[in-house]
């Protein structure tokens, strides 16, 4: 039985001394870690994008830039014919038939509008001054800024000429 109790006790003293030893490999992970941690730059490079714009001639797009600031000029006069005023957009624009044509009209050409995606021409707060000659009933003014309002357009003054 001695014999048998010491090769135990030699079984158990060698597979004891067969194990890894977690504690030092533990410490060599958390130095590589910390080693790489330290060595490495986490903030993102500085980038260099490289952006061509178009020259901007003398004269060439002012008209398009210049759009902004000059208000759209509806002028409103009195006529002998049907429907008893006549309605002129200054711009070129062209003038619509009455005050419904110029509610459509103004709709369709707001950017974001009723018209469709390539039609747009003003924002909603693009500058638009109803010009009325004194004689032109009162009525009819309000129905022109109603119908400028009602497509969409926020900047909208009366003047009388």
């Amino acid at each position: 039985m001695a014999v048998t109790s010491k090769a135990r006790s030699s079984r158990s003293v060698r597979s004891s001394s067969i194990g890894v030893n977690l504690a030092s490999m533990i410490d060599v992970v958390f130095l590589l870690l910390i080693y790489f941690m330290v060595a490495t730059d986490f903030t993102p490079g500085e980038q260099v994008f490289r952006l061509d714009l178009p020259q901007r001639g003398e004269g060439l797009y002012e008209a398009m830039f210049d759009q902004a600031e000059q208000p759209l000029l509806i002028r409103l006069d009195v006529s002998s014919g049907e429907p008893g005023y006549t309605l002129l957009l200054e711009g070129g624009y062209g003038s619509p038939e009455d005050i419904d044509a110029l509610g459509r009209f103004m709709a369709a050409h707001r950017i974001g509008g009723t018209g469709q995606r390539d039609q747009g021409w003003f924002t909603s707060d693009h500058p638009i001054v109803i010009l009325a000659k004194p004689a032109v009933s009162w009525s009819r003014v309000v129905g022109t800024f109603n119908a400028v309002a009602g497509a969409g357009y926020d900047v909208v003054s009366l003047e009388v000429n």
